[in-house]
């Protein structure tokens, strides 16, 4: 079984000192950071089963904090207990509404406090089990089946559910309710340009699981409209490309052809070259749309204003490897496991002698408990057949 991960943000580190201990010898995994800023930054790498926070937190304050972990999709599961001398009981029962798991008043008991650190794990432990159990749904590669595509399927077929999209180190989830896409998260990006980016993704992965959405819409436009955009943008950003070697090359500004912005569009776009910027980075960081600053970037390299920066040898201090061992399927596997759907279960039969290849067996992976032996991940011909059946119920 994993070994939990607890994340503790207190203002002063020494004063939770023996429970960091005490829990570190109850079998947890425990890091302690003194203000709000450095747990959001943590959490990204360390990935807390469990967050302690106290409310008058440094720079973040744990409400806010809370929020973070609350409305982000990736983390809501976590669990997460506030901290606080406040005794008020309007203070609590508002800390309560933000949806905090638990509210500890200080001082504390450490015995009390371990023992409802492990309630709630526990807790949080059978509720993913039970989840998994229940859940359906398909995984795949972008590579067999774009989101454009696997949008189209699911928009025909009716079907209600989160789409969790993975490409190197960005994530995009899309709330779908009977077919009609309603919501997209991505993070510091508005959902249309979100759900268009991850149109343009051709490398990465992606899971479907069906569930209910209860979200309302922040689209205006239905999915199909959606998608016919989505097409348009893509081939756009397709034809764009070729004016590049790729998106992975790095750029610089060449001051020889001179680099002074000759509109707001370049001013934007120079402005975040930093010496050694690779093209796609620039599309991200910039505050024009995707579409604008490629055009943009390309025009200045055409140009000559800018131009591909000198390779690099790898420094000895390189993280080359660390990143290369955390690939995307073992980050889809710490959410909820996914079925196909009860109306496709013949089909998944087929698939049966190849499921531990996508997560191997619970002995070999020794990973999160909601990663169970049963999830599927299915080639190009088998999303394909997917496709196909959910396209031609839709008809039907």
């Amino acid at each position: 079984m994993e070994r939990k991960r607890i994340l503790i943000a207190v203002n002063t580190p020494s004063d939770v000192e023996k429970l960091r201990k005490q829990l570190a010898t109850s079998g947890y995994e425990v890091k302690v950071v003194n203000n709000g800023t450095a747990a959001l930054n943590l959490s990204r790498e360390f990935q807390p089963h469990l967050v302690l926070s106290e409310l008058t937190l440094a720079k973040v304050d744990g409400h806010h904090l809370l929020r973070e972990f609350k409305g982000n999709a990736s983390t809501r599961r976590v669990s997460f207990v506030m901290m606080s001398s406040h005794r008020s009981v309007d203070e609590r029962v508002h800390t309560i509404s933000l949806g905090v798991d638990d509210y500890i008043t200080v001082p504390f008991d450490m015995r009390e406090v371990v023992s409802r650190i492990k309630i709630l794990l526990e807790e949080s432990e059978s509720i993913e089990l039970s989840a998994a159990r229940n859940s359906k749904g398909f995984a795949g590669n972008l590579c067999d089946m774009n989101i454009i595509e696997t949008a189209q399927a699911l928009e025909i077929g009716k079907k209600s559910g989160v789409l969790v999209v993975l490409s190197g180190d960005d994530e995009g989830v899309i709330f779908i309710r009977d077919g009609e896409i309603v919501d997209v998260e991505m993070a510091e990006v508005p959902p249309a340009q979100a759900l268009f980016r991850m149109f343009t993704w051709s490398d990465g992965t992606f899971r479907f699981d069906i569930e209910a959405v209860e979200q309302p819409s922040r689209f205006d436009v239905s999915t199909a409209d959606l998608i016919k955009r989505g097409m348009v943008y893509k081939d756009r950003w397709d034809q764009l490309c070729q004016g590049l070697p790729s998106l992975q090359t790095s750029l610089t500004k060449n001051k020889k052809n001179g680099i002074l912005p000759r509109s707001e569009d370049e001013k934007a776009v120079l402005s975040i070259v930093n010496g050694n910027s690779k093209t796609l980075d620039l599309v991200k960081n910039s505050e024009l749309d995707d579409l604008r600053t490629l055009k943009t970037v390309i025009k200045l390299f055409n140009e000559g204003r800018l131009k591909e920066s000198p390779p690099q040898a790898l420094s000895a201090k390189s993280n080359f490897n660390g990143k290369l061992s955390k690939s995307p399927n073992s980050r889809i596997t710490r959410l909820v496991g996914s079925f196909l759907h009860s109306s496709l279960r013949s089909d998944a039969t087929k698939f049966s002698s190849r499921i531990d290849r996508f997560g191997g067996s619970e002995s070999s992976r020794g990973s999160h408990p909601s990663t169970i032996s049963n999830q599927i991940h299915l080639n190009k011909s088998e999303l394909l057949m997917i496709r196909e059946k959910l396209l031609n119920r839709g008809k039907g």
